[in-house]
């Protein structure tokens, strides 16, 4: 194992001033210490807060621009640091560590005693402290689309199928959060490849050997497996989103903080939520085994709906045997995704803040006025 040096602490610091800011501890830094080398981790500990050219960032790190440059292709070409073209010059930046720097580790699917130990310093870091840091509505859920009621107010945003069909390039990898539980030694017997990316993140993705092209008519057949499977569909809580993960409550660490804590917010839920008629049903339990959240229970020989707990996934309505029992409705007061990921990052970044989340309740023009200084703050910081 590599060891963990003044290096690795000066980057961990680093890691608290990104936008999703990350507590910074020692099992953040031991995780540092298996992704990157001493010199590595030095110069990444020097990234200004904005992306920065190579020259820049050796300035910041005060070695050569040649050192600089021969690091920055290491890590870039690794994945681990996110990269851009701009005014004929390319920009450098870190990446958050989820979503971000975990998936990367985990799709290189990378067995060695480094990626072993980053997967289990994960789920510590994850489960005790990430959370902590309160980011809220990151990713969304998209229900199985076959059981939309087509009669209500869809949107584009619901419907899998026209997530895939608005890009034109696609990549598949296999599942970075089973592929952690092989590594931690609770492997999962859910399908693996099922992470999809479009657009640029299918073509980076690609180009650094962590996914392989597909075809669009592909993903559609995975993504209908990944259903029948009883996986839940994730995707970004932006209006264009460039991926769909399939997710198994044993191994999403999303899914693991709503149900170990009770934590609601980290995940926004879908445009709808399950309906139940207890007349109909024969109490079979199928859809309460199904249900990734706990949110169905058998009561009296009938299920039960804990409506806060729902978060319109739909695998419910597809265990069940009866067409009336279960089915998916509109949920009130839904907010439809982001735009721009720059409204994405303004909302987490203040609802981070607990008191963010009753100004964004209460006084909702207030809020939407901050968040707009907010993101404009951030675009200036990525140009």
């Amino acid at each position: 194992m590599s060891a963990v040096t003044a290096a690795h602490w000066k980057l961990a610091r680093r890691y608290g001033r990104i936008p999703f800011r990350s507590p910074v501890n020692e099992v953040l830094t031991e995780m540092m210490s298996t992704v990157f080398s001493e010199e590595e981790a030095d110069l990444a500990a020097s990234f200004p807060v904005r992306p920065a050219t190579a020259a820049t960032i050796a300035r910041a790190g005060r070695i050569s621009a040649e050192a600089a440059e021969r690091l920055l292709a290491a890590l870039d070409g690794r994945g681990v640091i996110a990269s851009y073209a701009a005014d004929g010059q390319r920009r450098f930046m870190l990446l958050p560590i989820v979503p971000g720097l975990f998936e990367v580790v985990m799709w290189s699917r990378r067995t060695d005693p480094e990626a072993r130990r980053f997967a289990e310093l994960y789920e510590r870091y994850y489960t005790r402290d990430y959370f902590s840091a309160k980011p809220n509505g990151l990713i969304k859920i998209i229900p199985v689309e076959k059981h939309i009621d087509t009669q209500v107010g869809v949107l584009p945003t619901d419907r899998v199928s026209e997530l895939i069909d608005s890009h034109t390039s696609f990549s598949l990898t296999a599942c970075c959060c089973r592929h952690a539980a092989d590594l931690r030694g609770e492997p999962c017997s859910k399908p693996r490849e099922t992470c999809m990316a479009f657009g640029s993140l299918a073509e980076f993705l690609v180009d650094r050997g962590l996914a392989r092209k597909a075809e669009k008519a592909e993903l559609f057949e995975v993504a209908e497996r990944a259903a029948e499977a009883g996986l839940v569909h994730l995707t970004d809580n932006v209006a264009r989103a460039n991926f769909l993960c399939s997710c198994c409550s044993c191994c999403c660490t999303g899914l693991k903080i709503i149900t170990r804590f009770s934590y609601p917010w980290m995940i926004a839920k879908s445009h709808f939520m399950a309906a139940v008629d207890r007349a109909a049903c024969e109490g079979c339990g199928a859809c309460a085994g199904r249900c990734p959240t706990g949110a169905l229970t058998i009561v009296d020989e009938r299920v039960n709906l804990d409506e806060p707990s729902c978060i319109g996934c739909g695998l419910c309505v597809s265990a069940c045997h009866l067409d009336v029992a279960l089915r998916l409705v509109e949920r009130p007061r839904y907010a439809p995704p982001n735009t721009r990921f720059g409204q994405l990052a303004a909302d987490c970044g203040l609802q981070a803040i607990g008191p963010m989340r009753m100004v964004a309740d209460r006084f909702p023009g207030a809020y939407q006025r901050l968040r707009g200084v907010v993101e404009k703050g951030i675009a200036r910081g990525i140009r």
